[in-house]
């Protein structure tokens, strides 16, 4: 691609795309480390857009494609668009391919990014009782991936990222029975997190 604004008919392949999103993603943890000069607000929606403009100029068949699947999620996580990145990374988990490019990395990935959306609609402003509901059922299901890669084995990260998605399951509950447990549930995956 040249220096004028890329469109998908300039990439030959899936290979570059990827690196587009790559780029994006890198952009926004370096604004967000202050390594980067600008505004990470502003970043974010403007290269949110533009991946969302390139993804209406993609061959159908890259969107079947697990690795691309994949960079799409993490590339709209990293740019705080967890409705996307979780789409996108729910549908490389979804994928058939033989060759699949979905790691386990990437799942815990969704799964933080599911409990982040989920947080975020329940604590709206304005949020009625089926936003509220929605964002609880989107922190169930990410602890639901959480505790089953758990079963393949329990990593720091994964016990980690289990105790935030009960933090965020305490956060937005009403009932103070319902925030003892999930705070109880969350002080103990962080303890053995760091066990």
């Amino acid at each position: 691609a040249s220096g004028r604004s890329a469109s998908m008919r300039d990439y030959v392949s899936t290979a570059e795309f990827i690196d587009v999103l790559r780029d994006s993603r890198q952009t926004a943890r370096e604004l967000d480390r202050g390594e980067r000069k600008g505004d990470a607000s502003q970043f974010r929606p403007a290269a949110a857009r533009r991946i969302a403009d390139l993804i209406k100029d993609c061959p159908s068949e890259w969107l079947n494609r697990s690795e691309v699947l994949v960079e799409l999620g993490l590339a709209f996580g990293e740019l705080a668009d967890f409705e996307q990145a979780a789409h996108y990374l729910s549908a490389a988990l979804a994928s058939d391919e033989l060759d699949s490019c979905t790691t386990l990395a990437a799942v815990e990935r969704l799964a933080n990014f599911e409990s982040r959306l989920g947080e975020r609609l329940a604590t709206a402003v304005g949020a009625d009782a089926a936003k509220r509901a929605r964002g609880a059922a989107s922190i169930e299901t990410a602890i639901s991936r959480l505790i089953t890669l758990g079963q393949l084995g329990q990593t720091a990260e994964r016990l980690a990222l289990l105790a935030g998605c009960y933090k965020r399951l305490a956060q937005i509950r009403s009932d103070r029975d319902e925030i003892r447990l999930a705070l109880d549930q969350s002080a103990r995956h962080y303890q053995k997190a760091h066990e």
